[in-house]
Order: C-alpha cells, then sequence, then structure tokens
C-alpha cells in the first residue's frame, strides 16, 4: 500500500483537516455548485427552510396549461431530485424534509 498523503477529496466532497485544533470538515459546496450550474439553478433565491412547514402537495398543484406543460417539459425535474438526496444525506440534512415532500 502506498500512502498519497493527507486526503483532500471523496465522493464528490472537499476534505478540511486542521491538525492542531483536531477538526475534520466536510463540504460539498463545489458538487452543489457544479449541479446548480448544470441545472441552470444558479441564481436561485437562499431560504431557511426549502419549503413551507405545512404544505401539503396535491393535483391542484400540478400543471393546467399547455403552456405550463411545454415549458416544463425541458425541465429535468428527474435529475434535479435525484441529485439532491446525495446532497441532503452527507451534508445537508435541511433538505430531507422538502426532498420528502416533492419526491
Amino acid at each position: 500500500m502506498i500512502d498519497h498523503g493527507a486526503i483532500h477529496h471523496l465522493l464528490g466532497m472537499q476534505i478540511l483537516c486542521t491538525y492542531q485544533a483536531g477538526t475534520l470538515f466536510f463540504t460539498q459546496a463545489h458538487y452543489i455548485q457544479t449541479k446548480l450550474e448544470l441545472f441552470r439553478m444558479t441564481f436561485c433565491t437562499h431560504v431557511a427552510i426549502p419549503l413551507e412547514i405545512n404544505l401539503h402537495l396535491s393535483k391542484d398543484h400540478a400543471l393546467q396549461s399547455l403552456a405550463e406543460m411545454d415549458i416544463m417539459c425541458v425541465v429535468p425535474y428527474q435529475q434535479v431530485v435525484g441529485f439532491f438526496p446525495y446532497a441532503m444525506v452527507c451534508t445537508h440534512l435541511n433538505l430531507a424534509f422538502a426532498m420528502g415532500a416533492v419526491s
């Protein structure tokens, strides 16, 4: 086995280690920024809680007009919803509630 030195990245996460303080910090900022750029969501509004607490989604929230459907045909909804669980499980547990509601 060969020692390649300190680890810096693992599974899309950047690892920052401070030996003096004895801390280990994981961040997915680069991974998340890359995905936001891929889905053209770079300028999204930041919120503390990504979904209203008592929101109940139903068929009433579905697209109603053909124009709305045409717009949403180009949105990679499944890919976006599939991307977030990885970020959620690893470092952003605050997304769990919203992902449970929309998936």
